[in-house]
């Protein structure tokens, strides 16, 4: 038996169980995992969002896929394996807290008129039940060559997600779908950020 299978074994015994999604659809099941909080990291996005993670040496999960254990869903990026005198012996990465269960929507126009001959339009689901990390993003002011002056800061929405290849700059981004009213549109897509999964800057959206 190899160190990798030890290591699986001791991720049996003592590990969490966890129930893992793939963007195509596929289900991961019967594998288990090890994590630890990052309470000590002087940072607060990975205290209060991230956990590091151990998976097996032969695990299906991959960078992007969501795994879900307890009440919580999580985002798995940076997964990297780990070896020992050349064998993988276990794969571990970062487990980035969701946040939203939203859906992505897309304006299309109707080709017909109404009584008013004006044209008119509507918001049909993309891509939906979809969950996510939104957290706000404050934009620092940029200065004035001229005057020094400083401009107010702005806020934006970083959204991560799976990497959807068919959501697009333009899009609209709605959180808690079932319980929210405010809409966000998609002002850009970093898909080469993170590996597996899609960085998208968001903005209040106010389009009819």
């Amino acid at each position: 038996m190899s160190i990798g299978d030890d290591v699986k074994d001791v991720l049996t015994e003592n590990g969490t169980s966890f129930t893992g999604y793939k963007l195509d659809g596929t289900t991961i099941t019967g594998e288990y995992l090890d994590y630890e909080t990052s309470y000590d990291s002087s940072t607060e996005f990975i205290r209060q969002f991230t956990l590091s993670a151990s998976f097996s040496y032969d695990t299906s999960v991959e960078q992007g896929d969501i795994v879900a254990f307890g009440s919580n869903y999580y985002l798995v990026m940076n997964l990297k394996p780990e070896r020992f005198e050349n064998a993988v012996v276990e794969n571990g990465g970062f487990l980035v807290q969701c946040n939203c269960y939203g859906k992505f929507m897309r304006k299309a126009i109707n080709p017909d008129r109404n009584s008013n001959y004006e044209i008119t339009s509507s918001w049909n689901n993309q891509r939906t039940t979809v969950r996510a990390l939104m957290y706000e993003n404050v934009l620092s002011g940029i200065t004035d060559t001229l005057t020094g002056s400083m401009e107010v800061p702005s806020l934006s929405f970083v959204l991560l997600t799976q990497n959807f290849t068919d959501v697009i700059v333009g899009d609209r981004w709605l959180p808690d779908f079932s319980v929210s009213t405010v809409y966000y549109r998609v002002s850009a897509i970093l898909t080469k950020k993170y590996a597996g999964l899609n960085y998208m800057l968001l903005e209040k959206d106010v389009r009819e």
